[in-house]
């Protein structure tokens, strides 16, 4: 084999070598592009399973919240309830204690027409007397 055969023989299978190297290259770099659709694939089912999910959590919190705001008016209303029942105890206790005072003053009266009414009964039986030793007195004249 002669120098130019060999050299020849030398570029030829330097320039196989990179050819081969190229084709290499390509075939990694489509491997790699093919890699990475197909992560950019999966991000976007990712992405989309999880603005479904995040679509049903956020149903849930509306509907929670819903849940809450009723169970805050309710609340609300019971604390009116509550207020209107404290306000008519209070009202009631004012009153039972003006009947007491009533029924304290009532008590009194009897009491002061209890001893009126004795009074008069002790009157009435002195009038007796008096009247008991007239008749008496007449009797005898």
């Amino acid at each position: 084999m002669s120098i130019k055969d060999s050299g020849t023989e030398f570029v030829t299978k330097v320039h196989n070598e990179l050819v081969q190297i190229r084709a290499n290259q390509i075939e990694l770099g489509e491997d790699l592009t093919k890699r990475i659709n197909d992560v950019a694939n999966r991000v976007k089912k990712l992405d989309s399973r999880m603005e479904v999910r995040f679509a049903k959590v956020d149903k849930r919190l509306d509907a929670i919240d819903t849940r809450l705001n009723t169970i805050d008016t309710r609340l609300g209303a019971i604390d009116t309830r509550l207020d209107t029942m404290d306000t008519r105890l209070d009202t009631l206790d004012t009153r039972l204690g003006n009947l007491e005072h009533g029924v304290a003053d009532l008590k009194a009266a009897q009491e002061t027409m209890e001893k009126n009414q004795q009074s008069i009964a002790t009157t009435q039986l002195e009038m007796l007397d008096i009247l008991v030793t007239i008749q008496r007195k007449l009797d005898v004249n």
